[in-house]
């Protein structure tokens, strides 16, 4: 069962308030608690645990839980130099131990925006958002 438009707006607006930000999901058997946190003094995120824990393993690509996580990529050239190296020869590429695509890709305990956080929650077929009684 996936995330209605409903819940996506419940989610964005449970998340907007001052306080009490806790969001739980249920998703393929694990409980998602997202909550916004401040990174910095002026910027806020939106932070994840995982069955109310978080554990520096997670953060590796080959672990399953890793998955729930915000994945970036980072280049080790920027694009304009990439851009460059890509029109060198591939002979003088290999001779000089050159990989323009070379990157390394690694995992966030959090989420900077809604819409890559719910781009990203709307891949999980399982997932069931879990609201709080109101009053």
């Amino acid at each position: 069962m996936s995330l209605t438009k409903d819940d996506f707006e419940y989610i964005e607006s449970k998340l907007s308030r001052l306080w009490d930000t806790r969001v739980e999901l249920q998703i393929e058997g694990h409980t998602i608690v997202l909550n916004m946190r401040f990174k910095t003094a002026f910027e806020r995120v939106v932070a994840i645990s995982i069955d109310d824990e978080m554990k520096a393993g997670w953060f590796d690509s080959d672990d399953p839980m890793s998955r729930f996580l915000c994945r970036k990529k980072k280049y080790y050239y920027d694009r304009k130099y990439r851009k460059k190296l890509k029109r060198q020869s591939k002979k003088w590429l290999k001779e000089m131990n050159i990989n323009p695509d070379h990157c390394v890709v690694y995992f966030l305990p959090w989420w900077t925006s809604f819409k890559t956080l719910f781009a990203h929650l709307k891949q999980f077929e399982d997932i069931k958002l879990i609201r709080e009684e109101e009053g």
